[in-house]
Parts: C-alpha cells; sequence; structure tokens
C-alpha cells in the first residue's frame, strides 16, 4: 500500500478533514457521548459499579484520542500528542529502522524545554499506548470480586481491580543508543543532529520485556476472571426451552465478538511488526501500521457500547420484554464481562430476556455490587 493509501485510510477513519490537523474527532466525539449516557442515566446503587468501568474505559479512549493526531506533510503521517501542540508543536515519526523501535521528535520546543520534562511527555504517552490492554481485565475482575469476594466494599474492589501496575519499558534512551540511529534518522528523512531528538528501544526487547509480559498478563487475568463468572452463572440455573437455548447462542456469540474486537485490533499490526523485527525488515516509515491501532481502538469501543445500547433501545416492540424488569437489574455482557446494566436497557433488549428469567439468582448479590 502507498503512503498515499495511508492517508486516505487515516482521513476515513478518524473524519479528517483536508489540510487539518485533528485529534481523533471521532474517538473524542463517541466516547464523550457514551460518558454522556452513562451520565444522564440513573442507573441505582446496583449498577455504580458497572457506570464507573464504562466511564473509566471511555475516558481512557477520550485521552487516547486527544492525544492522537495526524499531521499530513512531505515525511509521512505524524503521531501529534495534543499536549504538544499546545506547547507550540512537537512531531513524533514512529520508525522501525536498524533493529530498534524509534520516535523521532521534531519541533522548536525539542531542544528548548527542560529535557526531563520532554522524557516525561514522552513516557506518558508511550505508556498510554500499553492502557488499551491493561484496561481489558480490570472491569471482569470487578465482576469476579462482587461474585466471588460479596464481602468486599465496593471502594476495595476497585482498587483491586484497577491496581494492576503498567509494566512499561522506560523509553529514555541512552546516548549510544542516540547515536547509533542520529546517522539513520538523517539518512532516512535529511535531517541532523539540530533538529530532532530520538527515542526509542531495540525492538527484540521491546517484544520480550514489555509488549509480551504485559499484553499476556492482560488476558490472562480477563480469560480467568470470565471464566469463573461464566461458572457461576450456569450453576444458577439451567436451559429448557428451545428459545432460551437460541437466546443463550445469540448472547454467547455477542459475548465473544465483543471480546475479540480489541484483541484483533491490537493484535494485527503488533504481529506485522513482530514479525518484520524477526525477519529482520526495517519499516521504516511504514512502521506508522503501528498507529492503526491508536486510531481504531477508541472508535470502535465507543460504536460497540454506543451500538449495543442503541439497539436495546430499538427493541420496544420485543414481546414480553417488559416482564423482565425487576425491582433489580440482571446480569448481562458487556466487552466481555458480566455487569449489571441500566434499568431503562432492559425493558427493550431481546437479548436480556435470557438473563431475566435464567440469572434471578443475583438479586442477593446486587445489594453488595
Amino acid at each position: 500500500m502507498t503512503l498515499s493509501s495511508w492517508v486516505i485510510s487515516a482521513r476515513i477513519i478518524i473524519f479528517i478533514e483536508e489540510g487539518k490537523q485533528t485529534t481523533g474527532i471521532g474517538g473524542i466525539a463517541l466516547n464523550a457521548l457514551l460518558v454522556f449516557f452513562l451520565l444522564r442515566i440513573n442507573l441505582g446503587s446496583a449498577a455504580k459499579l458497572y457506570r464507573i468501568a464504562c466511564i473509566v474505559n471511555a475516558i481512557s479512549n477520550i485521552y487516547m484520542s486527544i492525544l492522537i493526531a495526524v499531521y499530513i506533510n512531505n515525511l509521512s503521517i505524524n503521531l501529534v500528542a495534543l499536549y504538544n501542540v499546545l506547547l507550540l508543536y512537537i512531531v513524533e515519526i514512529p520508525l522501525m529502522v536498524g533493529g530498534g523501535f524509534v520516535a523521532t521528535l521534531y519541533g522548536p520546543l525539542v531542544f528548548h524545554l527542560p529535557g526531563k520534562f520532554v522524557d516525561f511527555l514522552y513516557v506518558a504517552f508511550a505508556s498510554e499506548t500499553h492502557v488499551m490492554w491493561q484496561l481489558i481485565p480490570p472491569p471482569s475482575l470487578l465482576q469476579y470480586l462482587s461474585l466471588y469476594k460479596t464481602q468486599l466494599s465496593n471502594t476495595s474492589k476497585l482498587l483491586y481491580a484497577y491496581s494492576i501496575p503498567i509494566q512499561c519499558v522506560n523509553y529514555v534512551p541512552s546516548n549510544e543508543f542516540r547515536m547509533k540511529y542520529q546517522q539513520i534518522i538523517t539518512d532516512l528523512h535529511g535531517s541532523n543532529s539540530d533538529e530532532c531528538l530520538i527515542y526509542g528501544i531495540p525492538v527484540v526487547a521491546e517484544f520480550y520485556y514489555d509488549v509480551f509480559p504485559s499484553y499476556t498478563a492482560s488476558y490472562t487475568l480477563f480469560f480467568f476472571s470470565a471464566f469463573k463468572i461464566r461458572v457461576k452463572l450456569r450453576s444458577l440455573g439451567n436451559i429448557s426451552s428451545s428459545k432460551t437455548a437460541q437466546m443463550q447462542k445469540r448472547f454467547f456469540l455477542t459475548q465473544i465478538a465483543q471480546v475479540l474486537l480489541p484483541l484483533v485490533i491490537i493484535s494485527i499490526p503488533t504481529g506485522i511488526m513482530a514479525v518484520a523485527a524477526f525477519i529482520g525488515v526495517d519499516l521504516n516509515n511504514l512502521s506508522f501500521l503501528y498507529v492503526y491501532e491508536f486510531w481504531i481502538s477508541p472508535i470502535a469501543q465507543a460504536l460497540l457500547l454506543l451500538g449495543f445500547v442503541m439497539k436495546s433501545k430499538r427493541g420496544n416492540s420485543v414481546s414480553g420484554a417488559t416482564s423482565v424488569t425487576k425491582s433489580r437489574s440482571p446480569w448481562f455482557s458487556v466487552n466481555g464481562f458480566y455487569l449489571s446494566p441500566p434499568k431503562v436497557l432492559i425493558r427493550h433488549s431481546a437479548v436480556m430476556m435470557y438473563c431475566g428469567n435464567h440469572c434471578q439468582h443475583f438479586e442477593e448479590l446486587e445489594e453488595s455490587y
């Protein structure tokens, strides 16, 4: 795919207008809308943790969307963090070249701000890339704690679920690393050492000591808690009719799709870069394949949740849906995690009928949730 094709694709994905910078307007708007709906709907005390988990996810996506911007010039498509725009423009160009994953910063303030401050800004942005997959297990951990550790307070559950440390290799390189890649960057971009500041890490070290362990730990925690939750749910009731079986199948397939979405978005570009690293291929400026996951993830997650909400609202004509509504909310799956939904959504969702009919034993658990 040519560079011009990447430009066109990027414009479609994040709704870019010709000649303008944007900071992921699509991701910001959709996730802000999601937060608005969550704050406007009265979920009640039983669904407090559900609302908090969704809001945390949406705010993280808003933060990522704000950090991401696309700037088109004669070099490539560059990531531009909003905080850098406010600091009078610092451009980041991601590269995979010479066996290293390198980010080159250009801009008038690169050499005028304190070095430690620039380091802090860059590490803050690099750390946020990990949050995409490290925020996957906390909602399911919240539900796991609600089912198995009912004696814990809501505050304790939140602390346990969201206290998973973020592992991020120090992206501030040594002087030797910068000197090694300075000539490579100079030849590639036609720049010199007075115009750019280099950050980076060897590609193999990045995958072995950073991405792989944190990625594996996050999904291991998720699958463990999701498995335990499903076991608990299945122990509360048996399927007694073909209609219920169809609803369960639909419910299960929806859950699988929601779980695979973030996995696929993150895995494809990361896998491409991993293969390129191990066979020794330099992606040069085309390594901005890596940033596709940043563009797509906030928008896709917001669309997934908003689509589910809109679909639930349009289900007014489903017969028997009103009978599902009880004084307390049954449980269902969002993004693969079993959570308590807003009561207003339950009245309009056919998918909820299965949960309402077969998960009523959760009512005594909702008080602790």
